[in-house]
């Protein structure tokens, strides 16, 4: 009931900035950091950003608001673990992050390696990438999509695992970010309220089902994790001087300034938003290229 409150009220914020706003465009996020992304390639003559304060809301409200004849609106939500089933047609006024949420987008991005410029050690991230034969973007990545396997067979399985506040410390190894995953179970059930109890030996054996199926990391990786992993690298392994005191949330947002137009525009999702409004006019969200350049 809760979360059909929460979109009927999303569904009358959006019916009365209609009213203010007869000429704008609507944008539809998850969160405060996904509106703080995408308002940097917003034009904000002509696009409001609403946060709806989680996916739940927004399908939700996406249902009203079509039933209602409102228009000029769009939404963002990540893609979590849909993958297997997302409609991708941005006629729809529903349109998915490019891999599993925001951060993973930026991660995967020249975001991390601009990151890297500022706060890694160039002679410790090639050591550690000689060590492991891998990229630092694939070292992080792998190690997060550990963590995703295992949040993921929680949730189609109804494990009632917590993940918030989980310490990536005690199973994440310093000198290569390998998981040990025996350390991770134990630390998630640790970490749980009230986990459904399983035998470790059958937990042990679904994750490896599930690891089995050999998806891409970047879409079964949750990116709050990856950035948790990469704060332990910086911190502990191939971080430079002015790394020492980073903390996640500052992480997370200067990943986000490192993140461009340019890396924008690679993204399916900015095409996806380029298309929705060929089927919309006049409505419009996206700034000119070049007043992006002239405020950058």
């Amino acid at each position: 009931m809760k979360e059909f409150l929460n979109a009927t009220r999303l569904i009358t914020k959006v019916k009365m900035l209609r009213s203010l706003h007869k000429g704008a465009a609507f944008l539809l996020v998850e969160g405060l950091s996904d509106a703080r992304l995408y308002g940097k390639f917003m034009d904000k003559q002509q696009c409001q950003i609403i946060v709806g304060e989680n996916k739940q809301n927004i399908l939700g409200a996406l249902t009203g608001l079509e039933d209602q004849n409102v228009a000029g609106y769009l939404a963002i939500v990540d893609l979590d673990y849909d993958f297997h089933h997302v409609n991708r047609d941005s006629k729809n006024n529903l349109i998915y992050t490019d891999s599993h949420d925001l951060e993973t987008m930026l991660l995967a991005s020249t975001a991390l390696q601009n990151l890297l410029i500022e706060y890694g050690d160039e002679k410790k991230i090639s050591l550690l990438e000689k060590k492991r034969n891998q990229s630092i973007d694939k070292i992080i990545v792998e190690a997060a999509a550990t963590v995703g396997y295992l949040r993921w067979c929680s949730l189609e399985k109804k494990l009632a695992y917590r993940f918030e506040n989980l310490d990536f410390s005690s199973f994440i190894c310093e000198t290569n970010l390998e998981v040990d995953e025996d350390k991770m179970i134990q630390q998630v059930i640790k970490n749980s309220k009230k986990p459904v109890k399983i035998e470790s030996e059958t937990l042990e054996e679904w994750l490896k089902e599930y690891k089995a199926k050999n998806y891409d990391p970047w879409c079964i990786c949750c990116g709050h994790d990856a950035v948790r992993i990469l704060l332990i690298g910086l911190l502990k392994n191939f971080g430079a001087y002015n790394a020492k005191k980073l903390t996640l949330n500052a992480l997370e947002g200067s990943l986000r300034l490192a993140y461009t137009f340019d890396d924008f525009m690679d993204s399916t999702l900015y095409i996806s938003i380029l298309t929705w409004e060929s089927h919309n006019k006049p409505y419009k969200l996206l700034k000119q290229r070049k007043i992006i350049e002239q405020a950058g």
